[in-house]
């Protein structure tokens, strides 16, 4: 089977990293002149320090983002001596063009292109280019063949065919004792999904064996025998299912192998590697990011939050992440949210100031926050349009007469209904005569 894969050359000028984007020479709408109080102690803090900006939703958190590098800059630091991280291409395309544009307006000698070098990416784009142009000093391959979205499903399906079908490991249902038919199929369909997630923790087939073993040995060795009925063995079952889930774990991590493929995790995985067993590859990449910028940092992993430790000076003291732990959506993709609550030493310097609603629905968003424990503390957003909506608004916030009304919650019973209630709500909206 052809996978799908991005092949990065061994070329340090990759459009993977290069943007395309027309540079306006006009500043962006918010800058500097209208930095807020909030933005302007997060975005100047420092330099030197680890710092944790808590920028609530609405209040400017990749305006802020796009004044820190550009302050960097102007205190003297090089473009590409600054390490942006972000999660998507998209994300990483637009903090890039915000921040050409605003260097263009506020620094024309810099030049329009002076941001072709600079490391403001995905954060396994940065790990590819540094297996790239540091392969002769970890001993990195120098091609790299890493499966994207539609290759990674494609790769899974076909494990998943020869591991049925006996081609890549001997699973005869008539060689299990205790597991069923059934129990099998279910940890083949499900099982690499789990053991994904344990690889963007850094945990190893083997690891996960070794470990997998003493907890069912913790657990079975001062409990009685479970099979007086006679029927399967549940200690049994289960250890059965940590050979299953060890084998399909091995077979995936042989089949990148053999086929000189990488997947997004095995990027971040042979850097930290790298980082950690080659003291050289390490000093050269603290000297060459002299600060580091994460965006959305209450969406990283663990070892995400591991190459950010070991790439940047001890103690996170040249980090400055953006985040909002109560924006935390990504748990399903692994994403860890004690990294932003409790992992990340940094100073909290919060952004409360929301440009994008009315005090009506932050004051009915916040005091639903409140209600989770482990926000109860968490500060009040101030709308800077005001109380309510304009006059004639729809019944929401600020209807009719200009006051404030209570904020409107549909509970739909699916993601379909919602998305028809919305548009719906915005048709008749539009038919009273609203804009869009």
């Amino acid at each position: 089977m052809r996978h799908a894969f991005r092949q990065l050359p061994a070329r340090g000028d990759l459009l993977l990293w290069r943007s395309t984007a027309r540079v306006s020479s006009t500043r962006l709408r918010g800058s500097v002149g209208t930095l807020s109080s909030e933005q302007a102690a997060a975005a100047h803090a420092g330099p030197q320090g680890a710092f944790l900006i808590a920028a609530g939703p609405g209040t400017g958190k990749t305006f802020t983002a796009t004044e820190r590098f550009c302050w960097l800059v102007e205190q003297g630091v090089a473009p590409d001596q600054i390490l942006t991280v972000t999660f998507s291409d998209r994300a990483a395309e637009e903090l890039r063009v915000r921040i050409t544009n605003e260097l263009a307006a506020r620094r024309p000698q810099v030049g329009t292109r002076a941001l072709d070098g600079a490391w403001i990416m995905t954060f396994h784009s940065v790990c590819a280019r540094l297996l790239d142009e540091y392969a002769y000093l970890v001993g990195a391959a120098r091609e790299l063949r890493v499966l994207d979205e539609t290759g990674q499903r494609l790769f899974e399906q076909e494990l998943m065919a020869r591991l049925r079908s006996g081609a890549t490991a001997p699973f005869d249902p008539d060689s299990f004792i205790a597991l069923s038919v059934d129990d099998l199929d279910d940890l083949l369909r499900s099982g690499l999904r789990f053991l994904l997630k344990l690889k963007g923790r850094g945990i190893s087939p083997e690891r996960f064996r070794q470990r997998a073993l003493e907890i069912h040995e913790r657990h079975w060795s001062a409990r009685p025998s479970a099979n007086g009925s006679g029927g399967p063995d549940p200690a049994r079952a289960e250890l059965e299912a940590i050979e299953v889930l060890f084998t399909v774990y091995r077979a995936y991590e042989d089949g990148l192998h053999d086929k000189a493929l990488r997947d997004f995790d095995d990027l971040l995985l042979e850097v930290i590697d790298a980082l950690e067993r080659v003291p050289e590859f390490r000093r050269r990449c603290r000297e060459r990011f002299r600060y580091l910028i994460v965006d959305e940092f209450q969406d990283t992993n663990r070892i995400q939050l591991d190459f950010i430790r070991l790439a940047a000076a001890d103690n996170f003291g040249n980090v400055t992440v953006v985040g909002d732990a109560k924006q935390s959506i990504y748990g399903w993709r692994d994403a860890e949210i004690e990294n932003i609550r409790s992992r990340f030493p940094g100073r909290r310097l919060p952004l409360t100031h929301n440009r994008r609603s009315y005090q009506g629905i932050l004051d009915c968003a916040t005091d639903f926050i409140r209600r989770d424990a482990d926000f109860a503390d968490e500060p009040d957003l101030v709308a800077t349009r005001g109380p309510g909506g304009p006059p004639h608004s729809w019944g929401g916030v600020g209807a009719g007469d200009g006051g404030a009304k209570p904020v409107s919650i549909l509970m739909a019973q699916d993601s379909r209904t919602e998305a028809r209630s919305v548009g719906e709500a915005i048709r008749r909206l539009h038919v009273a005569g609203h804009p869009f």
